[in-house]
């Protein structure tokens, strides 16, 4: 099981029902195979579409962090630009009005 259906698979075995939003990448499409078996009543996905960045949320999160937050950062090598972007994105997992800009951005209620 990849880190991925494992991490879902915990979040069905705490909640009741979950809705995933997801992109067509080979490991999300295995891991809904796999855990539609198991959940199959409480399991939903959403599926974007195969490439539209202009509907996918996750695009609306690098394009904030790269241009916005990152714009004048200039890294003294490569581990420091790690370090930064790491930051910034564990940083934007707290700002639930920013996903929902992301989301709004890319026509996705939710």
């Amino acid at each position: 099981m990849t880190d991925f259906a494992y991490v879902v698979a915990a979040l069905l075995r705490r909640n009741g029902k979950i809705l995933l939003i997801l992109d067509r990448w080979g490991v999300h499409r295995a891991a809904v195979r796999l855990l539609s078996t198991r959940y199959p009543k409480r399991l939903s996905v959403l599926w974007l579409p195969p490439y539209a960045p202009d509907v996918n949320p996750v695009e609306q999160v690098w394009a904030h962090t790269k241009h916005g937050e990152l714009a004048n950062f200039i890294p003294d090598d490569l581990d420091h630009l790690q370090v930064r972007l790491r930051h910034k994105l564990e940083n934007k997992h707290r700002w639930e009005t920013l996903h929902r800009t992301f989301f709004n951005h890319a026509g996705l209620p939710l």
